[in-house]
């Protein structure tokens, strides 16, 4: 038992009234958005016993008796649940439970006077006091975070690739269109300084993974919840494909224990609850996505296979499935899936979804100075020149050297003999 006074309880941190008042509000707030959760007081069940009781009986789907709860409310009236608490009788059944401590003390019984307030003839006045003073600054305090939660709550768009889906193209275009996205009402984040921390905290941490690299992330996850905050306008709209730690590498390979819709579930959590958050992604068909990855990968000089051997280990053109799976069970409706191809096919720019998530029309879309193509794949010469200077040894630093003067002037693969540009046969890997 407490070894304090009731003076010295009531005032307890971590047993006293104040505890008791936020155990209930959490409740209470639970069950205004849960229509499995009644709330029923003893104010309300002292004042209307067989009324309260049939809202119950009707809250579980039973149909309600009125004759047998009159019955059962007579039954249950204080003066024989006192009585048969007195006699024993609900020690057998709950044990020590429902035992009086010391049967010749009135106060160790459960059923005691069944009065509303009767703390008051139980406390002292100045128990009284501070108890009535802690309920109604509780109340207060509630009260103003109810106020704060009523203002307008700002919306949040994310824009989370998938990578190889055309996400610099939409991201060149939200940055070409800042100024007159901004005068629209919506803040453009295209893969910048509010992004960037948490990106690569989430790469790392997708990884290497381990406790170091889980800290170093939610420092990040804290620092992007800060800049999101400091953005001005109603809507901030992120566009970053590696901001939960996707990856291409991710995309066709066996994803381990890797959960991205739990790294998209943290990143709200971080805005939480002044935000109100909804997220786009972009799908392609697999095999030329695939191709597309393989394309990149090798950009980036992260490996120097040729395409037939890179598939042989990215072989399970399903994986962007499971990634959207994911995603789908954290986020449910607020997450929108847009087939890349779609929305080229019917004229839109590609980005048109990601912007009517911010609430834009299509004719201010159309507005939109469209960006000038980047990040193509590379032509089959550019890949096999990368790959056979790999051979020769070469160390990886200049080796990305290299392939970034090869991406800087990939036309001067697709030239043929006369120096003309090919009317390409199909390339081997497609562009992004």
């Amino acid at each position: 038992g407490y070894a304090g006074t009731i003076s010295d309880f009531i005032r307890d941190p971590n047993h006293g009234l104040e505890k008791v008042l936020r155990f209930n509000h959490m409740w209470i707030t639970l069950a205004q958005t849960r229509p499995n959760i009644m709330v029923a007081t003893y104010e309300e069940l002292k004042a209307d016993t067989e009324g309260t009781l049939a809202q119950i009986i009707q809250f579980f789907g039973q149909p309600v008796d009125r004759a047998r709860v009159t019955e059962i409310v007579e039954e249950s009236r204080f003066e024989r649940m006192q009585a048969r608490e007195r006699q024993g009788e609900y020690s057998s059944t709950y044990g020590k439970r429902l035992t009086p401590a010391e049967p010749s003390e009135p106060d160790s019984f459960k059923v005691r006077k069944g009065k509303v307030g009767g703390y008051r003839e139980e406390l002292t006045p100045e128990d009284v006091a501070f108890c009535d003073k802690t309920v109604e600054d509780f109340l207060l305090k509630v009260s103003k975070m109810a106020h704060a939660e009523s203002k307008p709550r700002r919306l949040a768009v994310f824009h989370l690739g998938l990578p190889q889906t055309g996400s610099t193209t939409i991201q060149d275009m939200l940055a070409m269109n800042q100024e007159t996205l901004a005068a629209w009402g919506v803040n453009v984040s295209a893969r910048d300084h509010v992004s960037r921390p948490l990106r690569h905290a989430a790469v790392n941490l997708t990884q290497r993974g381990g406790l170091a690299a889980m800290l170093r992330y939610k420092l990040a996850l804290w620092r992007f919840g800060r800049q999101m905050r400091a953005q001005t306008g109603d809507c901030i709209l992120v566009s970053d494909e590696n901001i939960i730690g996707t990856e291409s590498a991710h995309l066709f390979r066996d994803l381990g224990k890797l959960d991205f819709g739990k790294f998209a579930l943290r990143m709200e959590r971080a805005l939480r609850p002044d935000w109100d958050c909804r997220y786009v992604v972009y799908v392609r068909a697999r095999d030329r996505w695939r191709a597309s990855s393989y394309n990149q990968t090798l950009k980036k000089v992260k490996h120097t296979q040729t395409y037939e051997d890179w598939c042989r280990v990215n072989n399970d053109l399903s994986g962007p499935d499971r990634i959207i799976a994911q995603l789908q069970a954290a986020l449910g409706a607020r997450l929108q899936v847009v087939e890349m191809e779609a929305e080229l096919a019917s004229g839109n720019a590609l980005g048109a979804a990601v912007l009517a998530a911010c609430g834009l029309e299509a004719g201010q879309v159309s507005q939109l100075k469209p960006p000038r193509q980047r990040n193509a794949s590379l032509p089959p010469a550019a890949i096999e020149f990368i790959r056979t200077l790999a051979a020769h040894g070469i160390n990886e630093r200049t080796q990305r050297k290299i392939a970034t003067l090869v991406k800087e002037n990939a036309h001067l693969f697709a030239l043929d003999k006369s120096g003309s540009q090919r009317d390409a046969t199909q390339p081997l890997v497609p562009e992004e």
